[in-house]
């Protein structure tokens, strides 16, 4: 929607520099919180690898945490201790950040 709107702001219909720098700031952002995503996968399997098998437990966590964050989700407490609703995990925090921002 703020795509649309800003290109109704061009006055010539064909002012391709105009049209080229509104999409570049929208989805300079979009950029940043795929990076964001991104960082957390890549972090989690060094966490995992790290481990050497050891503490399953936190691995099963992990492993959840990574298909979420490949879902585009930001995973939530809930999604390992059944009625939590304390919300996205504070680890996530830069991503929930990033996305209020938008």
């Amino acid at each position: 929607m703020l795509i649309i709107a800003s290109l109704k702001k061009i006055k010539k219909p064909l002012d391709y520099f105009a049209i080229c720098a509104i999409l570049y700031s929208h989805m300079k952002p979009i950029e940043e919180l795929e990076n964001l995503f991104t960082s957390h996968i890549n972090r989690i399997q060094k966490d995992i690898a790290e481990r050497n098998g050891g503490y399953s437990h936190l691995t099963e966590v992990d492993l959840k945490n990574i298909a979420s964050l490949r879902e585009g989700r930001v995973p939530e407490y809930g999604d390992h201790i059944p009625g939590n609703t304390a919300g996205a995990m504070w680890e996530f925090d830069d991503i929930v950040e990033a996305q209020a921002a938008q």
